[in-house]
Formats: structure tokens, sequence, C-alpha cells
């Protein structure tokens, strides 16, 4: 969910280290308020208005403040999207995990691929970059610690940054070894992952990952 800081609005991506966000916020003194959603993004347009968690950029009166979200290598996305649902358990009331849910990590993948396109980035660019209104900072998960640091420094936020330097990963359970047996890529997979999300591959400047083993991220969500 939102969060309306002091001098800035965090807009939470899911699957990109929001939880973690939160958590750290938290611990390091800094006051937020969860703003309600009223929009549904990517796969959780399908969800019934109760479960919505996220809102979108335009959604949120932000009142000039300075606002901040996250994104992910597209490929890793789906590897956490894919765990989480797999040790949580599928919602079926919502359609897109109902219809495209799957054992097998390649196959869900190839559904999502071949029945919603381009998922990942539409859902980056509705959270973040919706309707002519763009946040003014985004982050990357990869690197989640440093850029909510310059996001809150660039914010004029008041924060103990020593607090969120030390503060656990959360969340980090589809790291398991598990997890990382299940759902490595082939060579073929990734190729497709990045072609078919190629506006979040250039958007935010992601390197190709074909030719490298891809394992699951340790994964703040």
């Amino acid at each position: 969910m939102a969060l309306r800081l002091p001098n800035s609005v965090f807009i939470h991506v899911p699957k990109t280290g929001g939880t973690w966000v939160h958590s750290a916020l938290k611990a390091a003194q800094v006051p937020a308020q969860e703003l309600g959603c009223r929009w549904h993004a990517g796969y959780l347009r399908d969800e019934p208005f109760h479960s919505c968690k996220h809102n979108a950029v335009n959604q949120v009166d932000t009142q000039g403040k300075f606002s901040f979200g996250f994104v992910r290598h597209p490929a890793t996305y789906y590897q956490s999207f894919w765990c989480f649902r797999m040790r949580r358990g599928w919602v079926e009331t919502n359609y897109f995990q109902r219809t495209l849910k799957n054992d097998s990590f390649e196959d869900f993948v190839r559904g999502v691929l071949s029945n919603r396109p381009g998922w990942v980035s539409h859902l980056f660019q509705g959270l973040l970059e919706g309707g002519g209104k763009s946040v003014d900072f985004i982050g990357k998960q990869e690197n989640l610690v440093d850029d909510l640091i310059t996001a809150l420094h660039r914010a004029g936020e008041s924060f103990d940054e020593a607090a969120i330097r030390n503060h656990p990963p959360k969340n980090v359970s589809s790291g398991l070894d598990e997890w990382k047996q299940r759902c490595v890529y082939s060579a073929s997979l990734i190729r497709e992952v990045e072609r078919v999300e190629r506006y979040a591959m250039e958007r935010f400047e992601y390197p190709s990952m074909v030719r490298k083993h891809v394992p699951v991220h340790s994964v703040w969500h």
C-alpha cells in the first residue's frame, strides 16, 4: 500500500521490496500514513476491490510531495511472483491467477507470455507512470537499500540511515534451495521474457541475462 511521509509519497509496486520498505521506514523512525487503494493494476485488476493493496501514482494526491517507487528485472519478477504463489497458494477469485496458475515455473511463464504479453512492463508503467503522471524517482529492487536512502535524501526526509542499512530482509523464503531449483530459466525462455518485456528492459536499463545462469535472487517483497 502506498505511504505518505512528511515530505514524500512512496508508491508500492508489488514484488519489488515494498514490504521491506514499509518496515525499514518504521525502523528509521519516519512517520508514514497508509493510503487507501482506489485502482487495480496488472494482475491485481481482476481481484475483488477489497483485496486491492496497490495505488497508482495518478490515483494518489501527492500534494506536491516528492514521489518514489521501485522496479526489478522482469525475469526475476516472474520468479518472485511464482515462488510466492506456490508458497501461499493461488487466489481463485483472481482471474489471472486462476487461469494461469501452474506448478511448473516454465509453463507458468510461457502461459503469461502468451496470454498477458508485457505483464510486468504494464504493471510498472501503470503504477509508476500512469495517466500522464510519473513518480520523481524510480529505484531498483536489486539496489534497494541504497536507492531507498537516495530517495529519502532527495525528498528531504529526516531519518536514521544506519537503521535502514542494518534492517534485515523481509520475506526471503523464496530464495530457499527448494525454489532455486524449481525456477531457473533456460536460455530460450529468458530470451523470450526479455523480448516480450522490452519496455521494462529498456526503460529501466536492465542488462540481458540470456548468457547468465539465473537463480532466484533473495526476494525482498
